[in-house]
């Protein structure tokens, strides 16, 4: 008997890109997934054991964590700086260090696939990497990218 329809297509783990304006293009290794939250405001009635409504609250978008292997970029360093420059005791007071990127699902061939679109970014941590004389590995960079919403483009 033939099997009917069309076969399953699944994006592949493997196959992204990341972008920010402004940052030349690197090659990422990882980067945490997307998420937010919306959290439940309970309202009870008085003398009732029970719950008498729930409705959305506040939304908060979790940060997102990526891993960069260290090169000669100093890119995410910079942008990180912009925020927080503790060498002259200060920080940027305007919104220019806040920019938008986005996290790129790619298809086998390189298209983009899909696409979540991140506004209103700025790394809240960036952390050079870690050395151990007994390992055989790159040097990994971490940022954390703190950002407003973001949405997913299909």
């Amino acid at each position: 008997m033939a099997v009917t329809g069309e076969p399953l297509h699944f994006d592949k783990k493997f196959l992204f890109a990341v972008e920010f304006d402004g940052i030349p293009e690197l090659k990422v290794e990882s980067v945490s997934g997307l998420e937010f939250e919306t959290e439940v405001v309970e309202q009870h009635a008085g003398g009732s054991v029970i719950v008498e409504d729930q409705s959305p609250g506040k939304t908060k978008f979790s940060p997102i964590t990526f891993m960069i292997p260290a090169s000669a970029s100093r890119a995410y360093y910079e942008w990180a700086l912009q925020v927080t420059d503790a060498a002259a005791n200060s920080g940027s007071v305007d919104n220019t260090y806040k920019r938008n990127g986005a996290v790129v699902q790619l298809d086998r061939d390189g298209s983009e696939k899909r696409r979540y679109t991140i506004y209103d970014a700025w790394p809240s941590k960036y952390k050079s990497g870690e050395w151990d004389g007994k390992a055989s590995e790159n040097v990994m960079e971490e940022v954390t990218i703190t950002f407003r919403y973001y949405e997913r483009e299909d």
